[in-house]
């Protein structure tokens, strides 16, 4: 016999007559959910009315795409009170795309894996705290990678949580690939890597599709298999070294999350991080990245050589656990999650104001700009970097522990943000003036 109950769904308040039993495989239709409030009982049906209710519970649970167990008979039971239901989560698939991923280059790190499930924050406090977990957690196991430096992991983890992309800067040797490579291990997401070569095709980017291998050779049919650009992390090792052209199509990716392949739209997953690296002492590099370009990077960060402890640190890791031996903290799912709490992050007006004015500072022969400025830049930074500001403070807050931004977290996120966005002219190259040396007069001379 069924005992018919009315459920609720706790996200979107749907309401579902089901039989009691079937509680726990049920999944919310219109958003997934799978926590359920108990509204009242309702009075055993009838042998017939069982057996219709029987087939339209089953048929609600097919379209979830959860298979139903047997319905064991169940004695009505009265609810006395509201009573939160939890379902069991499946342990989610891999997606098409990475699927395919995995289809294309084995044994390459594109299977999703996933950790432990992490309840979702139901407070600012809570996901500030779980902020503060996981970028110690990163931090302690990219250290080991970077040996130290961690302005540098501090920088790409705000990046990805604002859900933006960086251009990594250092000097050959120091493993560049290996900091992107581990930083997707550490966070439990899929990985790829652009060789960035004047040959570079289009179909060595986005993917192609092939024939499909078949037992019925007339059956067979057209296959799409996904190129690197279709991953969470994918690294474009020197990007000044390919063609313009497939610099626009990168670039394409890392504004819209979409690519067109083969007459149809393609998404790429999210969370989706690239990295493009260059080598600063690279003395002609065959096409550079045009101002609009770099400006579709959130951060550029510079990395220098580590420290001495730092250096030995790493040599001591790499012997006894190698070079890219690093622990999962965190799953992409959760990265998502932490996106999205850092767009509802509060901004002030002091913060705002003042991140508009640093920017306005750095532009020459405009309102509000320095003299420094006058004198040693063609051209400042563009309201995205006002943007830029205003989100990487967020960011570096919560880092730290803090609900909201201040002026200081403006400044801390001044070098990433506009050091590819402001353009140095001759004389600040006759006077040896870099760009970070720049913005720090810029922050010294602007008002708190």
């Amino acid at each position: 016999m069924i005992h018919e109950v009315k459920i609720e769904c706790t996200q979107c308040k749907a309401h579902y007559l089901v039989d009691e039993a079937e509680i726990p495989a049920l999944k919310c239709l219109k958003c997934g959910n799978v926590r359920f409030i108990k509204l009242d009982a309702a009075k055993p049906p009838s042998q017939p009315q069982a057996q219709a209710q029987q087939g339209g519970i089953r048929s609600l649970l097919g379209m979830a795409g959860v298979q139903a167990p047997p319905s064991p008979a169940v004695a009505p039971k009265a609810v006395v009170a509201p009573q939160i239901v939890v379902a069991p989560q499946p342990a989610p698939a891999a997606s098409n795309q990475t699927q395919q991923l995995s289809q294309q280059q084995p044994g390459a790190h594109v299977t999703t894996r996933h950790a432990a499930p992490v309840s979702q924050p139901k407070s600012d406090a809570e996901t500030i705290s779980r902020i503060i977990q996981l970028h110690n957690d990163v931090t302690r196991e990219m250290q080991k990678i970077v040996g130290g430096q961690k302005n540098i992991i501090q920088e790409l983890l705000a990046a990805i949580l604002c859900g933006g992309h960086c251009i990594v800067e250092s000097v050959p040797g120091f493993g560049k690939p290996g900091l992107a490579a581990s930083l997707a291990r550490v966070l439990s997401i899929s990985f790829k890597r652009i060789h960035c070569t004047p040959d570079l095709t289009l179909a060595d980017v986005t993917g192609t599709e092939t024939l499909a291998d078949d037992a019925v050779p007339k059956d067979r049919k057209l296959k799409f298999m996904a190129g690197p650009i279709f991953a969470h992390v994918v690294l474009a090792e020197d990007i000044g070294r390919t063609p313009p052209k497939i610099q626009a199509t990168i670039v394409e990716a890392m504004q819209s999350r979409q690519l067109f392949v083969g007459g149809v739209v393609r998404k790429i997953e999210k969370p989706f991080f690239l990295v493009a690296t260059q080598n600063p002492h690279d003395a002609e590099i065959p096409h550079p990245l045009s101002e609009i370009h770099l400006d579709q990077f959130l951060f550029k960060v510079v990395v220098g050589y580590p420290a001495r402890e730092d250096e030995a640190n790493m040599v001591r890791h790499a012997a006894e656990h190698g070079s890219s031996e690093v622990a999962q903290v965190c799953s992409a799912a959760e990265v998502l999650r932490m996106q999205e709490a850092m767009k509802a992050v509060p901004l002030s007006d002091a913060v705002i104001d003042y991140a508009n004015r640093l920017v306005r500072a750095t532009r020459p022969r405009q309102e509000g700009a320095l003299d420094i400025s006058n004198k040693y830049l063609s051209w400042g930074a563009g309201p995205s970097a006002t943007v830029g500001l205003a989100a990487a403070a967020k960011c570096f807050a919560a880092m730290e522990g803090r609900l909201a931004p201040n002026i200081d977290d403006v400044i801390r996120a001044a070098k990433p943000v506009l050091r590819h966005r402001i353009s140095l002219n001759t004389a600040a190259r006759a006077d040896a003036y870099a760009p970070d040396t720049i913005i720090e007069k810029l922050v010294s001379g602007v008002p708190r």
